[in-house]
């Protein structure tokens, strides 16, 4: 034999002075909770200026819909998907390794590695007369000397 639907008004009050209704009660075999809040236009859905006589009388009139079958869940109350989880640390380094990576291409697009670039590196590394060193012998020798000293 089914519970006949009954409920409470619990009064709860809020930071801000204003008091919230808790109502509790039956339906379809579960536990429904519905909140109404005191303070006016409340954004949840409850419309707000609820006083505990009006959520009460509020109580009772959602039982008797309960009775009747016709009860439905307010859409703020539905279990609606949320935001998503928080990822594990494996799934963010994995997004971030690929966002970084889907970037070098686009840079490098401006420099292609062509077959005649790749000749033209391969010809300036084989021609050392055409080339000279940044520092000479004396100034590769400075510098290596201060290194060297503490």
């Amino acid at each position: 034999m089914s519970r006949l639907p009954g409920g409470d008004v619990r009064v709860d009050t809020l930071a801000d002075g204003t008091r919230a209704f808790r109502l509790r009660f039956r339906a379809g075999g579960r536990r429904e909770p519905l909140t109404l809040h005191e303070r006016r236009e409340c954004a949840c859905g409850c419309g707000g200026g609820w006083s505990e006589q009006t959520a009460r009388i509020e109580l009772d009139n959602v039982l008797a819909r309960v009775r009747a079958g016709v009860w439905e869940k307010r859409a703020a109350d539905r279990d609606e998907p949320g935001p998503a989880p928080m990822p594990t640390f494996h799934e963010y380094a994995s997004w971030w390794l690929q966002a970084k990576t889907d970037v070098i291409p686009a840079w490098m697009s401006s420099h292609p590695a062509s077959a005649e670039r790749i000749a033209s590196i391969r010809h300036s590394g084989a021609s050392k007369a055409a080339t000279r060193p940044a520092l000479s012998p004396a100034e590769w020798n400075a510098l290596k000397d201060g290194c060297h000293k503490k």
